[in-house]
């Protein structure tokens, strides 16, 4: 259960404009108020990864390169949950990241 899990960075890569890309596994369904807490306190966790210099020293390839937090979502993200996320954008912008949503299309 990766957004159960707040401690761990759920997968890093590099996508094909150059970003490092850190993506946050999104399995529950948006309908309680606690997913939205489990996902306010996994990003907290990826915001701390990203300053502190850890994602430096596990993942080498990330120095100097733009930074993308990436909720990867099974389930359809909710009106509370998607103004979460835009809420997010300057505030993340303001530290140099991006923050995207994408939801998982099981049928691709």
């Amino acid at each position: 259960m990766a957004l159960l899990d707040s401690d761990t960075v759920d997968a890093i890569s590099i996508n094909s404009e150059g970003e490092v890309v850190l993506s946050v596994i999104d399995e529950l369904p948006w309908d309680e108020n606690k997913h939205l807490v489990l996902l306010q306190d996994k990003i907290n966790a990826y915001i701390r990864f990203v300053e502190s210099g850890e994602i430096l020293d596990s993942y080498p390839k990330a120095k100097g390169k733009s930074i993308v937090f990436k909720v990867i979502s099974k389930f359809e993200i909710d009106e509370s949950g998607m103004d979460f996320i835009n809420k997010l954008k300057p505030i993340l912008s303001d530290i140099n990241i991006a923050i995207r949503y994408e939801l998982f299309d099981l049928n691709s």
